[in-house]
């Protein structure tokens, strides 16, 4: 079963010569930013646009039915305030098959195309920072203890680059077991150790206490909603946190309005493939380990979002991680069966999957497989 995990772009359709209609419907009524399309494809005709993360091309080609089933789905702020300005415009809008915690609705185009436009109640997102909080509730202390989180390389290369100075300020944005916060503690004049989780934060407090760091304060927050004011921190750092993100453009925001101008980004997290099916399968065997995983972004999502969100990537570094499955599984509290069948899952995946990440098995017993993680430093210059 396929798993899609993200939307790159849509493909529509529209009748040949039809360009400055469509244009009509979607730069002047849907507002939606016109992009160029590629010199190959140029004499091909139809239109490209940015709308958010993805791309909607608008390729021609002959029309024989009415309306057709092709269509693409926006998620919007709200919901209610679009339909309402799809009315005065004279645009129909209907009803869509009800679907849990989403409400929405679709239009046509004047070319038959139909376009869903839908809102997720907050209650799903809120639901899924729950499932964090409960999940590493539960694996507080297996996390202080990981040599992964506590040893990796990434830690070491993050203290390097980062600079921190005497006088700094710095935020550890999902702190876990404290790690990143113990490691700059003794370079910093403060630093803020942040987790929604709050046995994370115990934990945390527990292990940098130990070590003899007064200066470090815990405070239970969210990622996408930051308990600080503006331009706050000179040093901003969220090491193998951010996959468990619901909206990291939110996130990636909020960096940039709490960082101070100059501030520093320091930014570690697991990574998914370039390739689709590589990406769709790294993805999926992390969310059946751990139901609370969201996703693993690409390098290269990474770094467009980064910098289309004001910040300038200054430094990057890739990270192999070798993860010890039994290890692995254990530090979610997986269950036995759940292990069983995920190990058989990943076994049975292609080959040229298993072999991109190294995967090592006897039989249907999996023993190792091979990730990356990537560390970026960026800047905000204003």
């Amino acid at each position: 079963m396929i798993k899609v995990i993200k939307l790159d772009h849509v493909q529509i359709c529209i009748p040949v010569g039809a360009e400055d209609r469509a244009r009509a419907f979607y730069t002047d009524i849907l507002g939606f930013k016109e992009i160029p399309k590629p010199q190959s494809l140029l004499p091909n005709g139809g239109l490209w646009y940015k709308v958010g993360d993805i791309e909607l091309h608008i390729g021609v080609e002959p029309f024989q039915k009415e309306h057709s089933k092709r269509h693409p789905a926006f998620e919007v702020a709200n919901l209610a305030e679009v339909r309402r300005y799809f009315e005065k415009q004279g645009v129909k809008t209907r009803d869509e098959t009800p679907i849990p915690n989403v409400e929405r609705f679709s239009c046509f185009d004047p070319f038959g195309n139909r376009i869903e436009f839908l809102e997720r109640k907050p209650g799903r997102v809120e639901e899924g920072k729950r499932d964090v909080q409960n999940q590493f509730g539960r694996s507080a202390e297996a996390y202080v203890t990981s040599d992964i989180h506590a040893k990796g390389r990434d830690l070491a290369k993050l203290v390097e680059i980062a600079a921190v100075t005497p006088q700094d300020v710095v935020l550890d944005v999902g702190t876990g077991g404290g790690h990143v916060a113990n490691a700059l503690a003794p370079l910093a004049a403060k630093v803020i150790a942040m987790d929604l989780t709050p046995k994370m934060l115990e934990a945390a407090q527990r292990f940098i206490s130990a070590n003899g760091y007064q200066n470090v304060d815990y405070v239970q927050g969210d990622a996408e909603q930051m308990p600080f004011g503006p331009e706050t921190f000179d040093v901003v750092a969220c090491r193998i946190a951010a996959h468990h993100f619901p909206n990291v453009q939110k996130f990636i925001n909020e960096v940039f309005r709490v960082l101070r101008p100059s501030g520093r980004f320091l930014l570690v997290d697991n990574v998914a493939a370039e390739d689709d099916e590589i990406d769709q399968f790294y993805n999926e065997i992390e969310k059946r380990r751990d139901y609370s995983h969201v996703r693993a972004w690409k390098k290269s999502e990474w770094v467009r979002m980064l910098e289309e969100n004001g910040l300038v990537i200054e430094e990057c570094y890739r990270f192999a991680k070798t993860f010890a499955f039994e290890e692995w599984c254990s530090r979610m509290n997986l269950p036995e069966e759940d292990k069983r069948e995920l190990a058989a899952f990943i076994v049975r995946t292609p080959a040229p999957v298993r072999q991109k990440l190294k995967v090592t098995a006897e039989g249907d017993r999996v023993t190792s497989f091979e990730g990356e993680a990537v560390l970026i430093k960026a800047v905000k210059l204003s």
